[in-house]
């Protein structure tokens, strides 16, 4: 395993919004070979001492769950586990991926996805010391695996409670046809919280076919609000936004029932599984999409009030619609983060005539694009491979933007760009942990929308 560092000692002290970070890697970023076949980063974590951790997994003999942690300034940390990489095999010759990395208080880590167990697929969470090693004192082996019913689950997300009990959620299949919302409540030793709708596992049937859940954000009042997708079929979807109490009820304060559907269509054309979510800290809630129809790509941003109902001081009726219409070109959303003034970040990659490029584009608080922000309101930058493909995005103490993906060149890499930034003035911090990322929205009915080309 290798990694692409270079330190450099001094760098001009005022740097552009948007602009690569110098001091980082070699010109702002790093790669960290993991794997000698298929591996993919999926999400990461900023200690409080400015060390990075990103969680992803492997495709060798066996399937692995990789963590990987970085120095501030893009060095592997060789404190942990005396490389910086940690591999783990939950089961020999198994399918496992980790799609979710949430830091305790105690500095310790958490980590969930699935993995195949005979015919199915079960839950993984695992919890990691901070040197690297596995956590005993969490189920006694460090890792907790979880069955529901006869059938597959897939966990995609993960938070952590004010009280320390874990939250995890994704979709399990009730019938071999059928499949619904998944959201399980863990105690901080791992064992299944019982005060969770009396035996920690809620399952809520949203449509009559394929439910789909990828993310979850604990909210200020304790309340769990998760996002979804009901199908009608294999093509048709709406957005379906889940709110439950902290026992494990629905809350019928949100939208009378506790379930937001958002029939959102667009000339008829359902939008395609890929959304972020996040929760302001006035509680507003933002969705993130996108669809493609022949040569034009489209990305859409959606806000909510805390009530469910639509936020119309947010672009035109609530609604942002970025539209990209060339040929060979595309611009696709998979992450959102929220800075401490407000403003809105969303990450994701350009395709330029099959070349990939990691992108970010910041948003002001009321939707437009803030174009103080890198060129026009963009940040790129690209790793020289064909395939790059961005995950997840942090903001750093200092302001500073991490984006973490991979880039496939024979080998597998694990890649990382930071991005300046800086935010002045007086402003109310909130809670930054608090932010975490979906993937799923469909289906939008625009008559009114901000309509950005490119």
């Amino acid at each position: 395993m290798a990694t692409t560092i270079l330190l450099i000692s001094s760098i001009n002290s005022i740097a552009q919004d948007g602009s690569l970070d110098q001091t980082f890697g070699v010109g702002g970023k790093v790669t960290t070979r993991v794997a000698s076949y298929q591996a993919e980063a999926q999400s990461l974590v900023v200690q409080k001492d400015g060390k990075i951790v990103v969680v992803g997994y492997r495709e060798n003999l066996d399937n692995d769950i990789v963590i990987v942690r970085y120095n501030e300034n893009g060095s592997l940390d060789t404190t942990f586990d005396h490389d910086g990489i940690v591999t783990t095999t939950v089961f020999r010759y198994q399918y496992c991926k980790a799609y979710s990395i949430v830091l305790q208080t105690d500095g310790k880590l958490l980590v969930s996805g699935f993995s195949s167990f005979g015919n199915n697929l079960i839950i993984v969470l695992l919890r990691y010391n901070i040197n690297g090693s596995l956590d005993t004192s969490f189920n006694h082996s460090g890792i907790v695996t979880l069955a529901i019913g006869s059938y597959s689950t897939h966990i995609y997300s993960m938070a952590l409670q004010r009280d320390g009990k874990i939250v995890v959620t994704g979709d399990t299949h009730t019938s071999i046809n059928d499949m619904d919302v998944l959201v399980v409540r863990f105690n901080i030793d791992g064992t299944l919280d019982k005060s969770f709708d009396t035996d920690g596992i809620v399952i809520t049937d949203i449509g009559n076919f394929i439910d789909i859940c990828h993310s979850i954000v604990i909210q200020e009042d304790g309340k769990i609000l998760v996002a979804a997708n009901k199908f009608a079929d294999l093509n048709v979807s709406l957005i379906v936004m889940l709110r439950y109490n902290s026992n494990g009820s629905l809350d019928t304060t949100f939208d009378h029932d506790g379930m937001l559907n958002t029939n959102i269509g667009f000339g008829g054309i359902p939008w395609t599984p890929s959304n972020i979510t996040m929760v302001q800290n006035d509680q507003k809630i933002i969705l993130l999409g996108k669809r493609e129809i022949g040569n034009d790509a489209y990305n859409l941003l959606v806000r909510y009030n805390a009530n469910g109902s639509i936020d119309s001081t947010f672009g035109v009726d609530g609604y942002v619609v970025s539209a990209v219409r060339e040929t060979g070109y595309r611009e696709n959303f998979y992450a959102l983060n929220l800075q401490r003034d407000g403003k809105i970040l969303a990450v994701g990659r350009r395709i330029v005539d099959t070349i990939g490029f990691f992108l970010i584009i910041r948003y002001n608080k009321n939707g437009s694009i803030d174009e103080s922000f890198g060129e026009e309101g963009k940040a790129i930058t690209n790793f020289g491979n064909a395939y790059e493909l961005v995950r997840a995005a942090a903001i750093q103490n200092d302001d500073k933007i991490i984006l973490v993906g991979s880039i496939f060149e024979g080998n597998d890499h694990f890649a990382l760009a930071r991005f300046n930034n800086t935010i002045t003035g007086t402003i109310n911090v909130g809670d930054k942990d608090n932010m975490f990322n979906i993937f799923q929205i469909r289906f939008i009915h625009l008559h009114q929308f901000i309509l950005i080309h490119h």
